[in-house]
Protein backbone atom coordinates (compact mmCIF):
# COMPACT_ATOMS: atom_id res chain seq x y z
CA UNK A 1 0.00 0.00 0.00
CA UNK A 2 1.74 3.38 -0.79
CA UNK A 3 1.39 6.63 0.88
CA UNK A 4 -1.24 8.93 -0.26
CA UNK A 5 0.08 11.83 2.46
CA UNK A 6 4.13 12.35 3.38
CA UNK A 7 5.38 15.22 5.67
CA UNK A 8 9.08 15.16 5.41
CA UNK A 9 11.39 17.43 7.65
CA UNK A 10 8.02 19.99 7.82
CA UNK A 11 8.01 23.07 10.51
CA UNK A 12 5.00 24.73 10.34
CA UNK A 13 4.63 28.62 12.29
CA UNK A 14 1.89 31.49 11.92
CA UNK A 15 3.98 34.40 12.74
CA UNK A 16 7.58 33.08 12.36
CA UNK A 17 8.61 32.52 15.75
CA UNK A 18 6.64 29.62 16.94
CA UNK A 19 6.47 26.46 15.34
CA UNK A 20 2.98 24.52 15.70
CA UNK A 21 5.20 21.85 14.21
CA UNK A 22 9.11 20.99 14.04
CA UNK A 23 10.35 18.83 11.98
CA UNK A 24 7.89 16.72 11.43
CA UNK A 25 7.73 13.51 9.38
CA UNK A 26 4.91 11.68 9.23
CA UNK A 27 2.64 9.95 6.48
CA UNK A 28 -0.83 7.84 6.15
CA UNK A 29 -1.09 5.36 3.74
CA UNK A 30 -3.38 5.40 0.56
CA UNK A 31 -6.77 3.83 1.36
CA UNK A 32 -6.43 4.17 5.02
CA UNK A 33 -8.77 5.77 7.57
CA UNK A 34 -6.76 7.85 10.25
CA UNK A 35 -8.38 9.78 13.25
CA UNK A 36 -6.31 12.73 14.56
CA UNK A 37 -7.36 13.63 18.76
CA UNK A 38 -5.82 16.36 20.68
CA UNK A 39 -6.33 19.38 22.86
CA UNK A 40 -7.62 22.58 21.31
CA UNK A 41 -4.56 24.44 20.19
CA UNK A 42 -2.49 21.34 19.29
CA UNK A 43 -2.47 21.69 15.75
CA UNK A 44 -5.33 19.66 14.31
CA UNK A 45 -6.87 22.02 12.18
CA UNK A 46 -3.97 23.26 11.02
CA UNK A 47 -2.83 19.89 10.11
CA UNK A 48 -5.52 19.83 7.85
CA UNK A 49 -5.01 22.75 6.13
CA UNK A 50 -1.14 21.93 5.26
CA UNK A 51 -2.42 18.71 3.80
CA UNK A 52 -4.80 20.54 1.73
CA UNK A 53 -2.73 23.15 0.11
CA UNK A 54 -4.49 26.03 1.84
CA UNK A 55 -1.24 26.48 3.72
CA UNK A 56 2.08 26.20 2.74
CA UNK A 57 5.32 25.41 5.72
CA UNK A 58 7.52 26.92 6.97
CA UNK A 59 9.68 24.13 6.00
CA UNK A 60 10.57 21.07 4.56
CA UNK A 61 7.74 19.34 2.17
CA UNK A 62 4.29 17.62 1.95
CA UNK A 63 3.30 15.15 -0.78
CA UNK A 64 -0.10 14.08 -1.72
CA UNK A 65 -0.45 11.03 -3.85
CA UNK A 66 3.29 12.12 -4.50
CA UNK A 67 2.79 15.82 -5.53
CA UNK A 68 4.21 18.39 -3.63
CA UNK A 69 1.80 19.91 -2.02
CA UNK A 70 3.00 23.85 -3.57
CA UNK A 71 1.25 22.78 -6.95
CA UNK A 72 -2.31 23.82 -5.35
CA UNK A 73 -4.00 23.03 -8.86
CA UNK A 74 -3.17 19.62 -8.69
CA UNK A 75 -3.60 19.21 -5.31
CA UNK A 76 -7.19 20.66 -5.27
CA UNK A 77 -8.21 18.03 -7.62
CA UNK A 78 -7.39 15.68 -5.50
CA UNK A 79 -8.28 16.68 -2.03
CA UNK A 80 -11.71 17.68 -0.99
CA UNK A 81 -11.65 19.70 2.67
CA UNK A 82 -14.26 20.05 5.30
CA UNK A 83 -14.00 22.97 7.64
CA UNK A 84 -14.66 23.16 11.30
CA UNK A 85 -16.69 26.34 10.57
CA UNK A 86 -19.19 25.10 7.65
CA UNK A 87 -19.88 28.48 6.54
CA UNK A 88 -16.03 28.70 5.16
CA UNK A 89 -16.75 26.22 2.39
CA UNK A 90 -19.62 28.26 1.30
CA UNK A 91 -20.00 30.31 -1.85
CA UNK A 92 -23.23 30.47 -3.07
CA UNK A 93 -26.48 32.15 -2.64
CA UNK A 94 -28.66 29.20 -1.80
CA UNK A 95 -28.11 25.51 -1.14
CA UNK A 96 -29.42 24.14 -4.48
CA UNK A 97 -26.37 26.08 -6.49
CA UNK A 98 -24.17 24.78 -3.26
CA UNK A 99 -24.81 21.36 -3.92
CA UNK A 100 -24.76 21.50 -7.53
CA UNK A 101 -21.45 23.37 -7.67
CA UNK A 102 -19.67 20.90 -5.76
CA UNK A 103 -20.97 17.96 -7.63
CA UNK A 104 -19.99 19.36 -10.90
CA UNK A 105 -16.57 16.91 -11.06
CA UNK A 106 -18.94 13.68 -9.99
CA UNK A 107 -21.78 13.38 -12.50
CA UNK A 108 -22.17 9.52 -10.93
CA UNK A 109 -21.19 9.35 -7.23
CA UNK A 110 -22.38 5.54 -6.89
CA UNK A 111 -23.72 6.19 -3.88
CA UNK A 112 -27.17 7.64 -2.48
CA UNK A 113 -26.51 11.35 -2.41
CA UNK A 114 -26.59 12.52 1.52
CA UNK A 115 -28.56 15.67 0.42
CA UNK A 116 -31.46 13.20 0.04
CA UNK A 117 -30.62 11.32 3.96
CA UNK A 118 -30.41 14.65 5.17
CA UNK A 119 -34.01 16.18 3.85
CA UNK A 120 -31.54 19.10 2.26
CA UNK A 121 -34.32 19.81 -0.70
CA UNK A 122 -36.36 21.27 1.62
CA UNK A 123 -33.67 23.96 1.65
CA UNK A 124 -32.74 24.32 -1.91
CA UNK A 125 -34.62 28.10 -2.20
CA UNK A 126 -32.58 28.84 1.12
CA UNK A 127 -29.06 31.08 1.61
CA UNK A 128 -26.92 28.32 3.49
CA UNK A 129 -25.90 30.76 5.83
CA UNK A 130 -29.44 31.27 7.29
CA UNK A 131 -29.17 27.14 8.35
CA UNK A 132 -28.74 26.53 12.04
CA UNK A 133 -25.36 25.33 12.63
CA UNK A 134 -26.30 21.35 12.54
CA UNK A 135 -28.09 22.02 8.87
CA UNK A 136 -24.86 24.06 7.55
CA UNK A 137 -22.67 21.22 9.05
CA UNK A 138 -25.19 18.69 6.96
CA UNK A 139 -24.65 20.09 3.58
CA UNK A 140 -21.08 20.76 4.18
CA UNK A 141 -20.71 17.02 4.84
CA UNK A 142 -22.76 16.61 1.83
CA UNK A 143 -20.86 18.83 -0.40
CA UNK A 144 -17.65 17.14 0.14
CA UNK A 145 -18.76 14.10 -0.38
CA UNK A 146 -20.21 14.29 -3.55
CA UNK A 147 -16.97 15.07 -4.88
CA UNK A 148 -15.50 11.60 -4.41
CA UNK A 149 -12.48 12.87 -4.34
CA UNK A 150 -8.84 10.59 -3.61
CA UNK A 151 -8.25 12.27 -0.19
CA UNK A 152 -11.35 13.44 2.40
CA UNK A 153 -10.19 15.60 5.29
CA UNK A 154 -12.77 16.42 7.44
CA UNK A 155 -12.33 18.85 10.18
CA UNK A 156 -14.70 17.89 13.37
CA UNK A 157 -17.24 16.61 11.41
CA UNK A 158 -19.99 15.53 14.04
CA UNK A 159 -19.63 19.24 15.63
CA UNK A 160 -23.11 20.34 15.83
CA UNK A 161 -24.71 17.45 14.77
CA UNK A 162 -27.47 15.51 16.33
CA UNK A 163 -27.37 11.81 17.24
CA UNK A 164 -29.40 10.67 14.04
CA UNK A 165 -26.89 12.67 12.46
CA UNK A 166 -24.17 11.82 13.98
CA UNK A 167 -24.96 7.95 12.54
CA UNK A 168 -25.76 8.82 9.53
CA UNK A 169 -22.40 10.30 8.77
CA UNK A 170 -20.54 7.10 10.61
CA UNK A 171 -22.33 5.35 8.13
CA UNK A 172 -21.88 7.29 4.97
CA UNK A 173 -18.07 6.58 6.11
CA UNK A 174 -18.62 3.36 5.84
CA UNK A 175 -20.51 2.94 2.84
CA UNK A 176 -17.61 5.53 1.16
CA UNK A 177 -14.90 2.75 2.08
CA UNK A 178 -16.78 0.00 0.58
CA UNK A 179 -17.62 1.67 -2.82
CA UNK A 180 -14.26 3.85 -3.64
CA UNK A 181 -12.11 3.36 -0.09
CA UNK A 182 -10.37 6.48 -0.37
CA UNK A 183 -7.70 8.23 2.20
CA UNK A 184 -9.90 9.97 5.39
CA UNK A 185 -8.38 11.71 8.06
CA UNK A 186 -10.31 12.96 10.55
CA UNK A 187 -9.79 15.32 13.64
CA UNK A 188 -12.20 15.02 16.79
CA UNK A 189 -13.46 15.05 20.05
CA UNK A 190 -16.32 13.24 19.44
CA UNK A 191 -15.36 9.65 21.23
CA UNK A 192 -18.15 7.69 18.99
CA UNK A 193 -16.23 8.47 15.81
CA UNK A 194 -13.58 5.79 17.37
CA UNK A 195 -16.39 3.00 16.80
CA UNK A 196 -15.00 3.19 13.09
CA UNK A 197 -13.18 -0.25 12.62
CA UNK A 198 -10.04 -0.14 11.07
CA UNK A 199 -8.87 3.63 12.00
CA UNK A 200 -5.15 4.62 12.47
CA UNK A 201 -5.96 6.61 15.63
CA UNK A 202 -3.39 9.51 16.76
CA UNK A 203 -2.58 12.40 18.99
CA UNK A 204 -1.79 15.91 18.00
CA UNK A 205 0.62 16.99 21.03
CA UNK A 206 4.14 18.39 21.42
CA UNK A 207 4.38 19.87 17.55
CA UNK A 208 4.48 15.99 16.76
CA UNK A 209 2.03 13.83 15.67
CA UNK A 210 2.18 9.80 17.81
CA UNK A 211 0.43 6.57 17.16
CA UNK A 212 -0.93 5.84 20.94
CA UNK A 213 -2.64 3.03 22.15
CA UNK A 214 -6.95 4.86 22.64
CA UNK A 215 -6.41 4.43 26.27
CA UNK A 216 -3.68 6.32 26.36
CA UNK A 217 -5.43 8.77 24.27
CA UNK A 218 -8.15 9.12 26.41
CA UNK A 219 -6.27 10.38 29.25
CA UNK A 220 -5.23 13.96 27.23
CA UNK A 221 -7.82 15.86 29.14
CA UNK A 222 -6.54 14.38 32.49
CA UNK A 223 -9.32 11.69 32.32
CA UNK A 224 -7.78 8.64 33.96
CA UNK A 225 -10.21 5.78 31.69
CA UNK A 226 -9.23 1.76 32.37
CA UNK A 227 -8.84 -0.51 29.59
CA UNK A 228 -11.58 -2.23 30.59
CA UNK A 229 -13.99 0.91 30.92
CA UNK A 230 -12.55 2.01 27.13
CA UNK A 231 -13.54 -1.72 26.33
CA UNK A 232 -16.98 -0.67 27.66
CA UNK A 233 -17.30 2.42 25.73
CA UNK A 234 -16.14 1.15 22.61
CA UNK A 235 -19.02 -1.69 22.28
CA UNK A 236 -21.56 0.28 23.77
CA UNK A 237 -21.02 3.17 20.97
CA UNK A 238 -21.18 0.09 18.89
CA UNK A 239 -24.05 -1.41 20.07
CA UNK A 240 -25.61 1.92 19.79
CA UNK A 241 -25.08 2.75 16.13
CA UNK A 242 -25.82 -0.51 15.04
CA UNK A 243 -29.27 -0.62 16.87
CA UNK A 244 -30.01 2.83 15.21
CA UNK A 245 -30.87 4.81 18.59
Amino acid sequence: MSEAIKLTNLSFSYDGIIDLFTDLTFSVKKGSLNILMGSNGSGKSTFLKLCSGLLKPTSGKIEIEGINSSNQKKIFDLVTFSFQAPHHQFIHSNVQDELESWGKSNNETGLESLSKKYSLERFYSRSPFTLSEGEKKQLALSCVFTERREVILLDEPTLGLDHNSKELFLNFINTIREEYNPTIIITTHDLSILSLEGAQIYEVTEKAIKQKPVEELLKYRGCEISIKKYELIYKTFVFVIKLGY
